[in-house]
């Protein structure tokens, strides 16, 4: 193995793919380039951090003197538990910092010879070390928002046909613009200081979400906020000094005051999903915006220190069950679209189970987002038109598909309710 800086050195200077595999021709050379760039050539224990160990040549691995842990160079990283080679591993993260608008998981399958689900877990595992949790912004911070989703002219005149049905008849409101039924926003914050950028999906624009996110992330009482004159900031005052910039004069910049840098960074994001992902889900919104802001805060680095700075993140054990349990809880929360809970709404209505007064309040309530779970009652017989079961004084009773259930007493309070991920259908309960 080379000692010391050599391998990071000959890294640094690295352009493109042909390169890396002339200068890591095998296994083993990544991996004493892994050792040196997280370890300092010191292997270190993921349990106790522990630096003394001893070596077993049969398996190739370091078991720790401390808690007798058997470990690898991979473990504890985002390479831990990897089927493919590290080589395929490290050409793909070479390829993901040289392209800065993004690069597709079946483009990163063809240059790498692998399948498009692997090399989608190797662009969801880089997004989630690109996302660094720092000290909170301070200084003069740029802020903006960007909504995200397709435009409502680019869709098929039978579709917009229909959606203008069904806003009139349920008296939805209109879809251009700021309108969150077909999008979501992102906040964007810059800090000019450090050239950082952080991203937010969020699934409201209401005052109230817009200051927790900057409680959160920005220092108080000692930052200069710079944005348009949106009425979404006006309760930053007074823990933020805000100062506003008049677009509609035409007016971008006035001394310092201008949101300039961060309606660049919205451009470049709109020229990568239109470009090369073409459609961004709310799920994974914040690993997309997180690489495109670690691309653009260090954009003066070259292609190989992009690459070394990203290695030195990778410390993080994230394994493909975890994104697949994270894929599962995104999708029972918030993956159905922002505009789900009025369909949901209107199916119940057709079966006669929602009345129409309590319609109306549920949807005033939930505003497009279900942070809530949803009650009601009915006097009447219902249909239960989903798999669950009959819930009565402790006893779970099954229940059969399009079975009628018959309440005797209404007073007895039977209420029915679903949950706010409207997937376990609904749930019968008795309360005594």
């Amino acid at each position: 193995m080379e000692t010391g800086k050599s391998l990071t050195a000959k890294a640094k200077g690295m352009r493109n793919v042909p390169e890396l595999y002339a200068k890591y021709p095998d296994e083993k050379a990544c991996l004493d380039l892994l050792m040196e760039v997280l370890y300092d050539d010191k292997p270190q224990c993921p349990d106790c951090s522990s630096t003394e160990h001893y070596f077993i040549k049969t398996r190739k691995k370091y078991k720790c003197k401390k808690c007798k842990r058997q470990f690898a160079i991979t473990s504890g990283t985002i390479f831990e538990s990897k089927k493919a080679p590290l080589r395929k591993w490290l050409a793909a993260l070479l390829l993901v910092c040289s392209h800065p608008k993004g690069i597709s998981s079946i483009q990163l399958s063809k240059e790498i010879d692998v399948t498009q689900k692997t090399a989608w877990v190797m662009l969801t595992k880089f997004r989630k070390i690109f996302k660094q949790t720092g000290a909170l912004m301070q200084g003069e911070i740029q802020a903006d928002e960007l909504y995200v989703g397709g435009k409502q002219r680019n869709k098929s005149i039978l579709k917009k046909q229909k959606e203008r049905e069904y806003a009139k008849k349920e008296k939805a409101g209109g879809v251009q613009g700021r309108s969150m039924r077909y999008k979501y926003p992102v906040l964007g914050l810059y800090e000019r200081l450090n050239n950082r950028f952080i991203c937010i999906p969020l699934r409201s624009t209401s005052e109230l979400t817009i200051y927790n996110e900057f409680t959160k992330h920005v220092q108080p009482w000692s930052t200069t906020i710079f944005t348009d004159q949106s009425k979404i900031y006006n309760k930053l005052y007074p823990q933020y000094d805000r100062q506003t910039i008049n677009h509609s004069i035409r007016v971008f910049k006035d001394g310092r005051v201008t949101t300039n840098r961060i309606e660049c960074f919205w451009g470049l994001a709109r020229r990568c999903i239109v470009g090369t992902y073409h459609h961004i889900s709310f799920k994974h919104a914040e690993g997309y915006f997180a690489e495109l802001g670690f691309k653009q805060q260090h954009i003066n680095l070259t292609i190989g220190e992009k690459f070394i700075l990203a290695l030195t993140y990778s410390r993080k054990r994230i394994t493909r069950n975890k994104i697949m349990a994270f894929n599962m809880y995104m999708h029972n929360h918030s993956g159905r679209g922002p505009d789900y809970p009025l369909k949901f709404l209107k199916e119940t209505r057709k079966r006669g189970l929602l009345p129409k007064a309590r319609k109306e309040q549920l949807q005033a309530e939930s505003k497009y987002f279900y942070s809530k779970d949803m009650m009601w009652k009915n006097k009447e017989t219902f249909e239960h038109m989903y798999e669950g079961y009959v819930e009565k004084k402790g006893r779970r009773i099954p229940k059969k598909k399009n079975e009628k259930l018959k309440v005797a007493n209404w007073n007895s309070n039977w209420t029915i309710s679903a949950s706010s991920s409207f997937d376990s259908g609904f749930k019968y309960s008795y309360v005594p």
